[in-house]
């Protein structure tokens, strides 16, 4: 990269520290090294403590907590409340004002074998009853689906997955969206339910809801949790076509969707398998580096948050992305979000740059010294204290 180009780097980033560089001597570039490196390692420690609280998406090469999606749905003939942006706790959770008919309160209140008895009617009429039968019955599956992990447990043991896989496929777009969000909360509980999820043959119309307006951030949502550490999944998601979609949503999309598309495509980018780098280079080859970095200036804190997350996510133990994300311009507004208000973003953007600054000793000298000169240390010595 020539000294003076849009990505900010002060020198050849293949350049050596022997070597002179903008002007320093040997000396000082070894001095400077050493710095950078301590500076990483505080960073590798601020991302440590992000990912034992429990992150939005997968870190790299770490086991995921996984979260309650943060669809928001309108709910035929009921109401609903969306959890705060980026709440991953079960306090945040989605809360649907519930029809008070009295097979909803024996479930309340009744046995385990009362709920499923329940769920087992509802998921008959989610393939034979008429529109407004299946609407309750999938509206019951939804609040069942999000009232935890036991009654999530019942809604696949009494199969209502497969159904619901079908009315993906629905003329309704009220009963493509409960399905979709169904799926995607229950795949957001573990493996087995993403599992479970993707052999009844979610991903391909899940993917195919992607390009048009139907549904489209419950399905977004529903793709991200699927693919959430999970290899298998991730390669069945992108074989299926799922990444061109997600990149145009990047640019097109509202912000609510917009945040969906950044986090599913860094789940699907994510470190779980020998052949990550082939996954990570495929979706900076469909063009998502440069939206996701016109994210971070965005408006909306969980926009910005989870646009820094893909962009780590892609940057892990990755020399040719984290080339092409400095080339890209991220390193000035990723440093500038270590000051934002919310917590969670300016954690992600540490995360972020202390991926873009460790790696390849041929590639990250030049990132370190752009983020570096771009005043990142005064700010994470900042976060630290």
């Amino acid at each position: 990269v020539p000294e003076g180009a849009a990505s900010g780097l002060a020198c050849d980033i293949r350049a050596k520290p022997k070597r002179w560089c903008g002007g320093f001597s040997p000396a000082f570039l070894v001095m400077f090294q050493l710095a950078t490196v301590l500076v990483a390692l505080l960073v590798m420690h601020l991302h440590q403590l992000v990912q034992d609280q429990g992150r939005i998406h997968q870190e790299a090469a770490s086991t995921v907590t996984l979260p309650t999606p943060s669809t928001t749905i309108a709910l035929p003939g009921s109401t609903s409340e969306s959890p705060a942006a980026g709440n991953g706790t079960s306090s945040g959770r989605q809360r649907v004002k519930k029809d008070t008919s009295e097979k909803d309160l024996q479930v309340a209140a009744g046995s385990d074998g009362d709920l499923r008895a329940s769920l087992r009617m509802d998921v008959e009429q989610l393939s034979i009853g008429g529109p407004q039968e299946r609407i309750s019955a999938a509206m019951a599956v939804l609040r069942a689906a999000r009232d935890g992990t036991e009654t999530q447990a019942a809604v696949v043991e009494v199969g209502a997955v497969k159904p619901l896989v079908k009315l993906l496929q629905d003329d309704d777009r009220g009963l493509q969206e409960l399905a979709a969000a169904t799926l995607g909360i229950l795949a957001a509980k573990g493996p087995s339910n993403q599992a479970a999820v993707a052999r009844s043959g979610a991903v391909p119309p899940l993917v195919r809801l992607l390009k048009g307006e139907r549904a489209l951030k419950a399905a977004v949502s529903a793709l991200r949790n699927l693919a959430a550490d999970n290899d298998r999944n991730q390669a069945a998601i992108a074989q299926a076509g799922a990444v061109a979609p997600l990149v145009r949503l990047l640019r097109e999309g509202t912000a609510d969707v917009q945040a969906e598309a950044a986090a599913a495509l860094g789940n699907l980018g994510g470190a779980t398998s020998d052949n990550h780098y082939e996954k990570q280079v495929a979706i900076a080859r469909a063009g998502a580096i440069p939206p996701l970095v016109e994210l971070l200036g965005g408006d909306l804190p969980e926009v910005s948050e989870l646009a820094a997350g893909a962009l780590r996510m892609l940057a892990t133990n990755n020399a040719d992305n984290q080339v092409a994300i400095a080339q890209a311009g991220a390193i000035g507004p990723l440093v500038r979000l270590l000051e934002d208000e919310a917590t969670r973003v300016r954690e992600e953007a540490a995360a972020a740059l202390g991926y873009l600054a460790f790696y390849d000793t041929e590639t990250h000298y030049g990132n370190q010294v752009a983020i570096a000169d771009a005043g990142a240390v005064v700010r994470l010595v900042r976060l630290l204290q």
